[in-house]
C-alpha cells in the first residue's frame, strides 16, 4: 500500500483579510497585526527542527510596493474599502515582506502560493470574472517580482468561483473547501456547524480536473477552533485532526490549512499547531506518512 501523506498550506493575509468586514481596525488597535510576527517565528523554528515544509498562499498586495496603484479593476464599493485600508492601517497591518523574507530565509526549504491580490471575494455579485482574472493577474506579477512560486491558489475564504477561466494567468492548482463540506452559499446555524464538526467524514485531499492545466485540490481540514465556543469547539477539532492523522497513517492524502492570525486571536492554537507539527514529523520519521506539498500529491 502506497504511505498517505500529510500536506499543509497557510493563508497569509494580515490586514486585508478582513477589508470588507472592516475587523481590520479592532485587530489592529488590539495589536494583532504585530504580534503574528513572534508567533510565525516560533512556528517557523518548529518547522525547521521537525523539517516539515509548507506552502504561504500570500495575498498579492501585501507584497507589493505600491498597491494603490494595483487596485483599480475593483468594484466600487470594495475600492473604497481597499483605498481606506492602504490609507489608514499601520505598515505591520497591510505590508508582509518581512515575514515572506523571513520565510524565505529558514532552513526549510517552503514553497509560495498566492491568496489573491486584494483578497476580494470570488462569489462577490460586483466580482465578475474579468475582476477576478485582473486580481490574479496582479497577484501572479507580484510573486513574480519577489522571485516566488505563484501557481497555487487560495481563493479568499476558499471562495472558488470563475477559476475555470484563470489557465491562462499561469494558475495550475486551486485549493478548495472538503469535498464533502456544505456548499458555501448555504447559510448554517452554529448547531448545524458543530454537528458537521462532531459527524462529518474526515475528507481525504483529492484533484479535480478542471481543464488541461488547471486542477482544483479538494482540502481536508482547517486547523483552528475560535474563541466564541472554543470550550466546546477546541476538543471537536482536536478529535477531528487525530481522525485525518489516523486516515493518513491508513493510506490517504490529508490536507490542513490555517491563517496566521489565528495563531494569536485563537487562545491556545499556537501552543496546539507546534505540536502537531512535531506529531506529523514523528509519523514521517516512523515511516507511516509522507509530507509533501500540496501540489506533489499523488494522483490515485
Amino acid at each position: 500500500m502506497m504511505a498517505g501523506s500529510v500536506s499543509i498550506s497557510l493563508d497569509l493575509e494580515l490586514g486585508w483579510g478582513a477589508v470588507g468586514s472592516g475587523m481590520w481596525k479592532s485587530r489592529e488597535a488590539d495589536g494583532m497585526y504585530d504580534n503574528v510576527r513572534p508567533a510565525i517565528s516560533v512556528l517557523l523554528n518548529e518547522l525547521d527542527i521537525c523539517e516539515v515544509t509548507c506552502t504561504w498562499a500570500v495575498v498579492g498586495g501585501l507584497i507589493d510596493t505600491n498597491p494603490l496603484d494595483s487596485v483599480g479593476h475593483l468594484g466600487s464599493q470594495y475600492k473604497s474599502d481597499v483605498v481606506a485600508f492602504l490609507k489608514n492601517s499601520r505598515e505591520s497591518s497591510r505590508d508582509a515582506r518581512d515575514i515572506v523574507e523571513s520565510i524565505r530565509s529558514k532552513h526549510v526549504q517552503h514553497s509560495f502560493g498566492t491568496h489573491s491580490y486584494s483578497h476580494l471575494r470570488f462569489t462577490d455579485t460586483e466580482n465578475v470574472w474579468q475582476v477576478v482574472a485582473a486580481d490574479v493577474d496582479h497577484a501572479v506579477r507580484v510573486n513574480r517580482e519577489n522571485e516566488i512560486d505563484y501557481e497555487f491558489l487560495v481563493c479568499p475564504e476558499n471562495r472558488v468561483n470563475h477559476v475555470e477561466k484563470l489557465g491562462k494567468t499561469g494558475i495550475k492548482i486551486v485549493r478548495a473547501n472538503p469535498k464533502n463540506s456544505a456548499p458555501l452559499n448555504i447559510s448554517r446555524s452554529a448547531i448545524r456547524r458543530l454537528l458537521g464538526n462532531i459527524f462529518r467524514p474526515i475528507a481525504a485531499a483529492e484533484y479535480t480536473k478542471l481543464s488541461e492545466n488547471l486542477m482544483l485540490l479538494h482540502s481536508s481540514e482547517l486547523v483552528d477552533w475560535g474563541n466564541n465556543q472554543a470550550g466546546i469547539k477546541r476538543p471537536l477539532i482536536e478529535r477531528r485532526i487525530r481522525k485525518a492523522l489516523s486516515a493518513a497513517s491508513s493510506g490517504s492524502d490529508i490536507h490542513l490549512w490555517l491563517h496566521p492570525y489565528n495563531l494569536v486571536e485563537t487562545k491556545g492554537l499556537l501552543e496546539y499547531t507546534t505540536g502537531l507539527i512535531r506529531e506529523i514529523a514523528s509519523l514521517r520519521d516512523s515511516g507511516k506518512i509522507e509530507v509533501r506539498l500540496p501540489n506533489k500529491l499523488p494522483h490515485r
